[in-house]
């Protein structure tokens, strides 16, 4: 039951979020096209991308059914190694002002979905090989995250939702802000216990982490949770939401030094202020911890940009 909710939060938050971008790869003119760059993608047992697959889903369901791989075949004429996935050959058209969500296929390998719009055809997916964590029944040695190579990953990439124990993804559309999506998330009907207990957060932190997510301020936090009227164990002076989490030095940024002192403060070498071990908590797990290191030095290196905690 419990781990049935947390997956239904994500269906439920990735299609809430359904939404329009850019211009892609710099031509003239627009091809009813996607393209996928497979010497990005390091699959696991060095796999050979021979056979690339893209599956396309709108708001009702698959617009290429998995079962019909030559509708969802993509083809490398050139032999670079990038593959095309031709809408028009398929009878796929895509509609204007409306999201969709794709996943890239190759010998049992997949990307995670990625979120785009009519105006992303033409684009070009690759991968950073960073594993795809999603449901609890998703291996992440065989799925792999990815992006556009055009896009603004905020808005079109791989769908924000959540897990059963952490939030997820980057984007979340154009037809929605960022305060939306939050209000959609803590809806007045969402079971805040289970929720806590799925993702072994507080109250608290669930709040602070997706508003810090969303790059929230702390009085658009407080307009969203009034405007649902959710009954919520969250206290606005304990909250870091709109704060620099992480930054414990005061310099207003997240630097390898905040890590550094966070590891001093562990090992007991230096004492933390109580707003200094707030701002160390970059986990939102209510401590200080090596791990709230790790996470800043994972967000420094840019692999932190899919994980709010």
């Amino acid at each position: 039951m419990k781990k049935l909710l947390c997956i239904t939060l994500v269906l439920t938050l990735i299609i809430s979020i359904f939404s329009v971008p850019v211009s892609a790869e710099n031509k003239v003119e627009q091809e009813n096209v996607l393209h996928f760059d497979t010497n990005t993608a390091k699959w696991r047992y060095k796999v050979k991308a021979d056979k690339v697959y893209c599956y396309i889903y709108g708001d009702n369901g698959s617009l290429n059914s998995w079962d019909d791989r030559e509708k969802a075949r993509c083809y490398d004429y050139d032999g670079d190694g990038i593959f095309t996935y031709y809408l028009d050959e398929q009878g796929i058209t895509l509609e204007d002002n409306k999201e969709y969500v794709c996943i890239f296929s190759c010998n049992g390998y997949h990307t995670n979905p990625l979120l785009f719009d009519s105006s992303v055809l033409g684009d070009t997916a690759f991968t950073m090989n960073e594993p795809y964590i999603g449901a609890e029944d998703v291996s992440p040695e065989h799925h792999i995250y990815a992006y556009w190579k055009n896009q603004d990953p905020k808005i079109f990439g791989p769908p924000l939702g959540t897990t059963l124990y952490w939030f997820i993804g980057t984007a979340i559309g154009k037809q929605k802000t960022p305060q939306q999506v939050f209000e959609t998330y803590f809806h007045k009907d969402l079971y805040l216990g289970e929720l806590s207990w799925c993702t072994n957060k507080t109250e608290q932190t669930l709040v602070d982490g997706l508003a810090n997510k969303l790059g929230l301020t702390l009085s658009q936090v407080q307009d969203s949770l009034n405007k649902t009227g959710i009954e919520i164990d969250w206290c606005a002076q304990d909250s870091v939401a709109g704060m620099c989490v992480g930054d414990v030095d005061g310099d207003s940024k997240v630097t390898v030094l905040d890590a550094s002192l966070i590891q001093l403060h562990v090992a007991q070498f230096k004492d933390f202020t109580d707003i200094q071990k707030k701002l160390a908590d970059k986990n939102y797990d209510t401590e200080v911890s090596v791990m709230d290191a790790t996470y800043i030095q994972l967000d420094l290196a840019g692999y932190l940009m899919k994980y709010a905690y």
